[in-house]
């Protein structure tokens, strides 16, 4: 099979003199392996592992933090040193990114724990 992954994106931006209309469309990919997994994971103030499951080579990922005040940093472990790459704000905002091989991702709350959804699909 092919195409198994769909992916419908639009980003819109006005503010004042500042515009943009990012609109690739319906974008298509294919998944060689047939896994996903996914969870509500509590997030604390220290870094922990995100639990992949099954999905052991991990490709698109979605993720949303829960919370109304506080973010959460998403990151990966580098010989037991969390290395942040993004943060997710409060109040439910969606961040689809793709995987690097081999790393293992791992999440950390800023101020008090954080609940964080997420799903990830394998490549």
């Amino acid at each position: 099979m092919a195409n198994e992954i769909t992916l419908d994106l639009r980003l819109q931006l006005a503010n004042g003199y500042v515009e943009a209309d990012y609109n690739p469309g319906r974008l298509r990919f294919d998944q060689s392996t047939a896994r996903k997994a996914g969870k509500i994971q509590n997030i604390g103030t220290t870094a922990e592992n995100l639990d992949f499951g099954d999905v052991t080579n991990p490709g698109y990922i979605v993720l949303s933090n829960l919370g109304a005040t506080n973010f959460i940093e998403i990151g990966y472990d580098d010989s037991g040193t969390f290395r942040p790459c993004f943060y997710l704000p409060p109040n439910n905002v969606p961040i689809l990114g793709y995987c690097i091989v081999g790393k293992t991702y791992q999440a950390k709350a800023d101020t008090a724990a954080g609940d964080l959804i997420y799903e990830v699909f394998s490549r």
